[in-house]
């Protein structure tokens, strides 16, 4: 879903996406801490840091395994990219899981982080296409 819709923007776009994305997962790193330790979950809200952190790195993998991806002679692009993408989603779940298992409260604020960047990522793709004027079937 996130291949299509960014299907209809530009690479500044894109980098201007990943720009507002960091800054905002940014923010709210830095929001969580505060209010983590406002409300004596000191730990949760490291663990928000953290899953915002996790987060963001996997998006920049991302971006640079579809630029390495389009610029490669392999006719098969999708393959490599679906196999990195996969291996990367297994290891950032594998990290998760094993904090909430270990130090339940930092492991529940990474699942929170990570869906907080999800989110804020989303939210970011969705305003730029709707700014581009692009509609579901139609490029900008």
């Amino acid at each position: 879903m996130l291949q299509n819709l960014t299907d209809h923007l530009a690479i500044p776009e894109i980098a201007a996406i990943a720009r507002r994305s960091a800054f905002v997962g940014l923010v709210m790193a830095i929001a969580a801490v505060i209010v983590g330790y406002l409300a004596s979950e000191l730990v949760v809200g490291i663990g928000v840091a953290m899953g915002l952190s996790l987060a963001f790195g996997n998006f920049r993998r991302v971006v640079a395994g579809v630029v390495k991806a389009s610029k490669s002679e392999n006719p098969d692009k999708r393959r490599p990219l679906a196999l990195n993408t996969f291996a990367r989603l297994g290891l950032v779940s594998v990290i998760a899981l094993v904090l909430v298992w270990l130090v339940r409260p930092l492991g529940f604020g990474t699942l929170i982080g990570l869906a907080l960047f999800e989110f804020c990522l989303l939210a970011n793709v969705v305003v730029a296409v709707l700014r581009s004027g692009a509609t579901a079937g139609e490029p900008a």
